[in-house]
């Protein structure tokens, strides 16, 4: 299985499509990481990112019809 990120300019919440944040947090911010007391200066790509990423279907029984779907929905960022 394979996840594409794309990082879309404006989250658009009426989709009908429903979506999830997969990763909300990022590695480094994790409760298992905080005795390092890592500081988003430190990591400000994961930071920035870890509300932004947009993650795509894709899987083996996806259908053309849902591919169209996914495909209309990502041309609308």
């Amino acid at each position: 299985m394979y996840q594409y990120f794309k990082r879309p300019e404006e989250r658009t919440r009426d989709q009908p499509r429903s979506s999830a944040i997969n990763y909300p947090t990022a590695l480094p911010f994790l409760a298992a990481y905080q005795r390092f007391g890592h500081r988003p200066e430190q990591f400000p790509n994961a930071f920035g990112d870890q509300e932004r990423i947009l993650s795509l279907p894709m899987f083996a029984e996806i259908t053309r019809g849902q591919q169209d779907e996914v495909i209309d929905l990502v041309r609308k960022f």
